[in-house]
């Protein structure tokens, strides 16, 4: 009898220990997701701050040439990726996935009392508690943080490379 008790407690201290580690996965990945939202806030702001001032620019008489062309180009695109950022394609972030319980729009969804049932329904099943963290977790990685950061990068590969590129042709024009 005294063996079974410590089993169970055994086991309960395990999926204690996996709950918490995946509880640590799923802030590291909500906090993923809002650094992208947060860097591509950043350079979306930077980016039309620049526009504005190439069409003050061009306002007052400047010459447009083809630095000016390329340096617009590539904010115009930053521009654009940094609101993809912020909110991909919805095909790229639904997928017909499972939503876990923790999801915000199954609370939505639900009405309190039976949002509860659910609830107390997992806390009876450790199992079941891990499977709901490792479906948020799944979905957050792969339908939130993954189109962000694919975007973020490649807006970061295009404004250096319109640096470089209008770098170059300041010095040569």
């Amino acid at each position: 009898m005294v063996n079974l008790k410590e089993s169970n407690n055994k086991d309960k201290n395990k999926n204690l220990e996996v709950i918490c580690m995946l509880e640590n996965t799923l802030r590291i990945q909500q906090e993923k997701k809002t650094s992208y939202e947060t860097r591509a806030s950043i350079i979306l702001a930077i980016s039309i701050t620049v526009i504005l001032c190439l069409i003050q620019f061009v306002y007052k008489g400047g010459k447009v040439g083809i630095p000016f062309i390329i340096f617009g180009l590539t904010f115009f695109i930053a521009v654009i990726l940094s609101i993809l950022t912020l909110e991909p394609f919805r095909f790229q972030r639904k997928k017909r996935q499972k939503e876990s319980i923790i999801y915000g729009h199954q609370i939505y969804r639900l009405e309190q009392r039976e949002y509860f049932e659910r609830v107390l329904a997992l806390v009876d099943n450790g199992r079941e508690v891990i499977k709901e963290y490792t479906k948020e977790i799944y979905n957050i990685t792969k339908f939130a943080v993954g189109p962000r950061k694919r975007i973020f990068h490649l807006m970061i590969h295009i404004l250096i490379s319109g640096f470089i590129l209008g770098s170059i042709s300041l010095l040569c024009f």
